[in-house]
C-alpha cells in the first residue's frame, strides 16, 4: 500500500485462479496464481496465455507436464470427479521456460465471461502428469474470477 509502486510480475486483467492444495493434500501440494490472459491486452475478454506462478520458489522446475481441469461447475465443497469438465489444458513442462513464472500460450483460447461459454466462476483442478502414477492428484485447485485492478484504485 506505502512505500511506491508495485512491482510483482504477475499479469493485471484476465482472470485468476488462487491456487490452493485441496483438503488432505499430499506433500507435492502447491500454491500460487494460475492466470488466463493475452499478453499486453489486460482489458481483453478471450485469454490466449497461462501463466503460473508460485507462492514459494521452486527449489526445480516442475517435473512433469501439469494437466489443468476447467470443470463444469464451481463447487469447491464436492469432490473434483462431481464436477464435470468444461475444458482441459496440458501445459507442457519442456515448453514453459524458467524464473518467477512459466508462462504458455493456450492451443484454444478461453472467454473470460460468466456464463455458458465462459471460465469464470469455474473450479480449476490442477493435476500433475506423472506417467509413473497409475493415479492422478490434484496438487493445487481454486475458482475463476476476473483479475483486475481499475486504474482510480491504482491511485489510492
Amino acid at each position: 500500500m506505502c512505500g511506491g509502486p508495485e512491482t510483482v510480475n504477475r499479469p493485471r486483467g484476465g482472470a485468476l485462479v488462487a491456487l490452493n492444495p485441496p483438503r488432505g493434500a499430499s506433500s507435492t501440494a502447491i500454491t500460487g496464481d494460475l492466470t488466463f490472459h493475452t499478453p499486453g491486452q489486460p482489458d481483453s475478454m478471450e485469454a490466449t496465455h497461462a501463466r503460473l506462478a508460485f507462492d514459494e520458489h521452486l527449489e526445480t522446475s516442475i517435473p512433469s507436464d501439469l494437466h489443468v481441469v476447467i470443470h463444469s461447475g464451481g463447487d469447491l465443497t464436492k469432490t473434483a470427479s462431481d464436477c464435470g469438465l468444461f475444458r482441459q489444458l496440458r501445459l507442457s513442462a519442456n515448453e514453459a521456460g524458467s524464473g518467477a513464472f512459466l508462462e504458455w500460450p493456450l492451443q484454444h483460447s478461453l472467454s473470460l465471461q460468466v456464463g455458458s461459454e465462459g471460465i469464470i466462476g469455474r473450479r480449476v483442478s490442477v493435476y500433475s502428469e506423472d506417467s509413473q502414477q497409475s493415479e492422478r492428484t490434484i496438487l493445487a485447485e481454486g475458482i475463476v474470477g476476473f483479475n483486475s485492478w481499475a486504474a482510480e484504485r491504482a491511485s489510492l
